[in-house]
């Protein structure tokens, strides 16, 4: 299942009560992405069970900002059945490690740094962290960063769109790299400090090939 995929389908999966943006009681707590994970994993199980006999197909599974971290309970706790599993934009996930989410090498996370938001770690670890051990991708937007970017993952001619396209196509050697965020001291393992690499990355415009 890991050859490049050239008929692709999308769904745009809104099926639980997320919480409003301007909501903020509701949004700063983690009962909605809990019972939201329930519904995202057995809904994804639905596909599969439909598919009977048939060949399984290869799901990828993309969570951004509070889906992320809805993301992050469906695989956790309620066994999200993904080949892949790209998180965004995170508030910080409920797993402790990227192997407690999906398979080695099949967990990304994509994290602008200009976006506060994945800085925070509201909801437990930041996935892009070192010591998370998630394959991180480059995710920058090009032009002054005013810390507004937590909301342009999905633009059009933008790295991380172009790293989420390649990703669920299968085209993983056509990944854009990031290191991950922290720094690894000798003797001493991998420190989360804060300090992010791509802090210092020009943002390009990828095409897919």
């Amino acid at each position: 299942q890991d050859s490049v995929r050239t008929n692709t389908a999308v769904v745009a999966w809104i099926g639980y009560e997320a919480p409003a943006a301007d909501d903020k009681a509701a949004v700063l707590m983690p009962g909605a992405a809990s019972d939201g994970g329930k519904l995202l994993a057995a809904d994804v199980a639905g596909i599969r069970a439909a598919r009977g006999d048939l060949p399984q197909p290869h799901v990828t599974v993309i969570g951004h900002s509070y889906g992320s971290v809805t993301t992050g309970y469906a695989a956790t706790a309620d066994h999200l059945a993904a080949n892949d599993i790209i998180l965004i934009g995170s508030p910080g996930t409920p797993a402790a490690h990227a192997s407690d989410l999906g398979p080695a090498g099949h967990v990304f996370v994509g994290a602008a740094s200009a976006d506060p938001v994945s800085y925070t770690s509201y909801f437990g670890v930041d996935p892009a962290e070192r010591s998370f051990h998630a394959i991180r991708f480059e995710a920058e937007n090009s032009g002054l960063k005013f810390w507004k970017d937590h909301s342009k993952y999905y633009d059009d001619g933008s790295e991380s769109l172009y790293n989420l396209a390649e990703i669920t196509t299968g085209h993983y050697d056509r990944l854009l790299y990031a290191p991950n965020r922290g720094v690894h001291i000798p003797f001493v393992g991998d420190v989360n400090n804060g300090y992010d690499p791509q802090s210092f990355h020009t943002a390009t415009h990828p095409k897919p090939g």
